[in-house]
């Protein structure tokens, strides 16, 4: 089955398959969370180029000819280039604006930078509804292009939008077909694969990753062929199959090649999924060498408690004491907290592993009042049943696994250690972006 004939049916869309309305939850005014989200002085002046912007994609050729003055459009355009308030802003909503002043001659890949400009900003400056509203403006503005329909898919799902993002990455799908663009093809069918994932389908991911590697190796695609590989990893280790996703993990590190910037991903997620399964001499040094691999202090915090999980259960208590109190010294200063009740939890398990039963609980209790506070339920989940042993002062294997331990190498053995010498003799800056 080739990739063309193992995505969803083909047909050729209607018209309004590229101009339906912007996906808005509830049905509400489109362009109506521009004016909530943004600041006073810029939220009016947003939303009427977004409203202008969506009357352009809806009419098609010459119908868009007689749409706008394009004395008034050229005149609002100089408008913006005079105003005082954020470049970064006001200059791509200029060129949204003067391109439409053409009309009928605007061009589509013009309108479609602008509005992944205004996008950009958005999303750096916290206005997540308009960073996706413009982005599927965008996308709107552009509707044969692939990889604009890849992107606002792509936004959705890591923004907690699934039914949209699902529609956007099925279109980016049939658009890179009809475009022969072989890479936004992979792109997207990995991104559906990572959305069902998310949404449990793990069958239906694992196909969708076997289709994106195939096709990768086809049209020799070596990054994205890795991307699917570390994704079939993923899919691998809730099926319970550890020779299959030791076997991805290999292939996923060997495609990436060693000194590629996701190495660092690919070694934590492997390195987690070791020590769940108990194999912690393994886990250790991979977080160890992950130390100094990511910028981000949130993940810097996650691999210390992962890694004072692991010393714990192998008896490092030294190794252990000096994980916990960074751990002590860096949660309070940590603005991103969105894996902090999870880190947490690993910290706990860590002291429980050492029978060290106060500091499991005061690590426990900061975990569900995050967890809480961001609606994590499973976690509060999970931290409440570490608590109830914590209480009672029993070590239970069902929480705390045993060090795992064979008198052999495996293959596994050789891909922590070259993932361990990959880490420690490569300067990273490691790349820490969403998946696709």
């Amino acid at each position: 089955m080739n990739a063309r004939e193992s995505v969803l049916p083909d047909p050729e869309p209607a018209r309004f398959d590229f101009t339906s309305p912007l996906t808005i939850p509830g049905g509400g005014v489109t362009g109506a969370e521009v004016v909530r989200e943004l600041p006073p002085e810029v939220a009016l002046t947003a939303w009427q180029v977004l409203r202008s912007l969506l009357l352009w994609t809806g009419e098609a050729g010459e119908g868009r000819a007689g749409l706008f003055e394009p004395g008034a459009m050229e005149a609002w355009e100089l408008q913006l280039l005079a105003e005082e308030f954020d470049p970064g802003l006001r200059l791509p909503l200029a060129v949204v604006v003067g391109e439409l002043a053409r009309g009928a001659a605007a061009a589509p890949e013009r309108v479609a930078w602008g509005c992944l400009c205004v996008a950009e900003w958005a999303l750096a400056n916290g206005a997540t509804a308009t960073a996706l509203v413009f982005a599927e403006a965008a996308a709107l503005s552009w509707p044969e292009h692939p990889r604009y329909a890849w992107t606002v898919g792509r936004l959705l799902r890591v923004h907690g939008r699934p039914r949209e993002a699902e529609m956007w990455l099925r279109r980016a799908v049939r658009l890179a077909i009809r475009a022969g663009d072989g890479e936004a093809q992979v792109r997207a069918l990995i991104a559906l694969g990572n959305l069902s994932i998310e949404l449990g389908n793990f069958p239906e991911a694992k196909n969708l990753h076997t289709q994106a590697v195939r096709l990768a190796r086809r049209s020799r695609l070596r990054e994205p062929e890795a991307m699917a590989l570390h994704e079939l990893f993923v899919v691998t280790t809730e099926t319970n199959d550890s020779r299959k996703a030791d076997e991805y993990a290999w292939k996923a590190f060997e495609a990436y090649g060693a000194q590629h910037p996701r190495i660092p991903s690919l070694a934590h997620d492997v390195a987690y999924y070791w020590m769940n399964n108990g194999y912690f001499s393994r886990a250790l040094p991979i977080f160890t060498a992950l130390r100094e691999s990511f910028d981000a202090p949130e993940l810097q915090f996650r691999v210390i408690a992962n890694a004072a999980r692991a010393a714990g259960a192998l008896g490092e208590r030294s190794v252990f004491e000096c994980l916990w109190a960074e751990a002590q010294a860096r949660q309070d200063q940590l603005e991103n907290q969105s894996t902090l009740a999870c880190a947490l939890v690993e910290l706990a398990l860590g002291a429980l592993n050492l029978r060290e039963w106060d500091r499991a609980a005061e690590a426990l209790k900061r975990a569900i009042v995050v967890a809480q506070a961001r609606g994590e339920a499973n976690v509060v989940h999970r931290a409440e049943s570490l608590r109830e042993a914590v209480r009672s002062q029993r070590f239970a294997e069902a929480w705390c696994m045993r060090a795992a331990s064979t008198k052999s190498v495996t293959p596994a053995d050789l891909l922590a250690r070259s993932l361990v010498h990959s880490l420690q003799t490569t300067q990273w800056v490691a790349e820490v972006a969403t998946s696709p």
